[in-house]
């Protein structure tokens, strides 16, 4: 472009030094340049074009040198010594004109495009969706009826307290025949004993009537008396075996709660779903108006200065087209006058839909009900007032915290455990769905692990800790891992590897996992024995390390201890000491010697399990919220409470007393309050918090 300007202005120096030979000349520089110069045009007249003041400037300049022009060509026509070289001024208009003509049509095309760009950009801004009053934004197929989620879940959580109670019984009942066992123990060792029966004392002198009466009167009823009592233990440690293992009522007590917080879940994930479809869609409703109506406005902004710079650009263009025909004009002087005074209508160069732009004509935003009136079928599964309407009201006092995905609280975690690995047989976990246990996406993986809960998945295993592998050369996938028949997993169970494999542990997102038998606990016993010589109890012995219902009982003697052998030495028996057994047959404390003294247990009381005292400290005026109690675990006993809460070990920080009357009282989540914070000030409620066993 400035190029070419410049050439016209050697072009009015050469007319001046009437040198019109050198006209010709320039003339074919110009053409030379003409296409580059109408390129130059049409891509500075595009509305595309983020400076349109490039193309303005253009033409600006080259008015400026036509006028130069112009008044260089008057001047020499008054010159009467100047030849007349109208012919070569001619030719090099001509060729100026064409490409003046194509820089008015860049123009106009630029215009078109502005209405164009300015029509595409209202249409846009008016034509967000609409919605009626009584849209919901309900996912689809559902309709906003949440009855049968509740009573499916209502359903489940009513059926836990009979499987619970189930549970009780059969482990009551098997307290009691472990009491009866041990009484028929005692019967049956005590007959055992040979005490040197006065009966067998001879006090006649017929050896026949003698040994007739020790058989008959002595023996036989022993015989009897001993069979008798032995088949007495047999059946009582048989019916406890065989009839009041109470594994399975535990097993389906805790699978029932399982089933329960899936149904729970399922209600809430559809509550959150019409939660957040709902705001999703009142958020567009009017933020599409919004956003689309502002992008318009400054696109009409943007396309209005535009559209002056395209009128500024079209009457310099029209000023160098007149004056150019004006170089021809038989009165030639008449023309340029009228030229540079002529002001150009630039009407032609528009845009309807610029000019009609007007902010009033903004789309209104009309809401559907549900975004002003809010959602009214449903609480948010993320508030108080949600379990209160779902749960506490309906009498649902067993349902845990929300782990849907609008809730808070993340429904599992997972915890990497290195240098752990699962044998070839397992135990592993196949989803019916899927029909295999290798996954070769690790999302998929935890996905399917999720869905079963902790109840069927215990974790996923990855032999290589790299996560899955799908290649040409080699396919390694992870394993879901399940749990041995008839107990549960834990990590102290999992294997120690050497080559770098691990395993991924599955809990709750609390970390409370569910399981779905009860789980290991190892109590410290006190245990009152007795002895013949004596009355009351002779020594309390202290039994750490036991099992939850251990039961103690002096069974048979022993000479391998240093007490046994300083009974056969001291005592001359050789029999050895009286031993304390457990239900296994363990050996857990001794007695005295083996003669005609005995001992007896006479009492066993558990006073502390996994590092925790079977006491409490009161806490007055205090309660916790509802989200760090154990889920389902309340009791109108207090023994019933503590014995729970004992056997939950760190699981239960302790009780809450609602009525703080001994009425109710609930298990408080130990891995899931915070003591410094979560203790909340109350009138009429107070805790009672489990001791350590320092």
């Amino acid at each position: 472009m400035k190029t070419f300007c410049a050439q016209i202005l050697a072009a009015a120096c050469l007319l001046i030094a009437g040198d019109a030979v050198k006209l010709t000349a320039l003339a074919g520089a110009i053409q030379r340049d003409a296409g580059i110069f109408s390129q130059g045009i049409a891509k500075v007249s595009a509305p595309g074009v983020s400076d349109r003041s490039q193309a303005k400037q253009a033409a600006s300049d080259m008015e400026k040198m036509v006028m130069a022009l112009a008044q260089q060509v008057k001047a020499r026509k008054e010159d009467p010594t100047v030849a007349n070289d109208s012919a070569n001024i001619t030719a090099f208009v001509e060729e100026i004109q064409v490409i003046v003509q194509e820089m008015l049509q860049n123009v106009m095309d630029a215009a078109a495009e502005i209405e164009t760009a300015c029509t595409e950009s209202l249409s846009n801004a008016t034509n967000c969706p609409t919605f009626a009053k009584n849209t919901t934004f309900y996912p689809p197929g559902f309709e906003g009826d949440f009855g049968p989620l509740r009573e499916v879940h209502k359903g489940c959580y009513a059926e836990i307290p009979g499987l619970k109670d189930e549970a009780d019984r059969c482990e009551r009942v098997r307290e009691s025949l472990i009491v009866q066992e041990q009484l028929a123990l005692d019967e049956f060792n005590a007959l055992n004993e040979f005490k040197s029966p006065e009966e067998c004392v001879i006090s006649e002198t017929d050896v026949e009537a003698y040994l007739l009466r020790m058989w008959q009167d002595h023996f036989e009823i022993k015989a009897a008396q001993w069979w008798a009592a032995y088949y007495k233990l047999h059946n009582i440690t048989q019916n406890i075996t065989a009839n009041f293992d109470c594994t399975d009522k535990v097993q389906a007590y805790y699978a029932k709660k399982g089933d329960c917080l899936a149904e729970q879940l399922a209600l809430e994930e559809m509550a959150c779903d019409v939660y957040e479809r709902v705001e999703e869609g009142c958020n567009n409703t009017c933020n599409c108006i919004d956003e689309r109506w502002d992008l318009y406005t400054k696109e009409v902004a943007s396309l209005n200065n535009s559209l002056y710079d395209l009128k500024i650009e079209y009457r310099a263009t029209k000023r160098i087209d007149c004056l150019l025909t004006a170089f021809s004009a038989a009165d030639m002087d008449a023309a340029i006058d009228a030229c540079i005074e002529k002001r150009h209508d630039t009407s032609s160069v528009n845009s309807t839909c610029v000019a009609s732009y007007n902010a009033d004509q903004k789309p209104s935003c009309s809401e559907p009900d549900v975004c002003s009136q809010g959602i009214t079928v449903i609480e948010h599964p993320d508030t108080e007032a949600y379990r209160q309407a779902e749960y506490e009201l309906q009498g649902i006092t067993l349902a845990g915290p929300c782990y849907a995905d609008c809730c808070t609280s993340p429904m599992y975690t997972w915890v990497t455990l290195p240098d752990r690995w699962i044998t070839s047989t397992g135990p592993w976990f196949t989803p019916a769905d899927s029909g295999t246990n290798e996954f070769f996406d690790m999302e998929v993986a935890k996905q399917e692990c999720e869905l079963a809960t902790t109840v069927k998945c215990y974790g996923i295993y990855d032999s290589f800790c790299n996560g899955p592998t799908l290649a040409e050369e080699e396919s390694d996938g992870v394993k879901l891992i399940g749990h041995p028949e008839g107990s549960v997993l834990t990590a102290d169970a999992l294997e120690q590897s050497s080559a770098g494999s691990c395993v991924l542990e599955m809990a709750m997102g609390n970390r409370t996992t569910l399981t779905t038998t009860m789980p290991d606990v190892l109590c410290k016993y006190e245990v009152n024995v007795s002895r013949s010589a004596q009355a009351g109890v002779w020594k309390t012995f202290t039994f750490e390390n036991q099992i939850w219902d251990e039961a103690f009982r002096f069974n048979g003697c022993s000479v391998e201890s240093d007490a046994g052998q300083t009974c056969v030495t001291a005592q001359a028996t050789t029999q050895g000491v009286r031993t304390i057994k457990t239900r296994e047959g363990t050996t857990a404390g001794e007695g005295v010697c083996c003669n005609q003294e005995t001992n007896a247990v006479v009492g066993q009381k558990r006073v502390a399990c996994n590092g925790y005292k079977d006491a409490y400290e009161a806490i007055y005026d205090k309660k916790v919220d509802n989200m760090k109690l154990i889920t389902g675990e309340v009791f109108n006993d207090l023994a019933a409470a503590r014995e729970r809460c004992l056997r939950l070990g760190a699981s239960c920080w302790g009780m809450m007393d609602y009525s703080c009357e001994g009425s109710k009282f609930a298990l408080v989540n130990g891995e899931a309050l915070n003591e410094a914070t979560d203790l909340l000030a109350t009138p009429t409620t107070c805790l009672k918090k489990k001791l350590a066993d320092q």
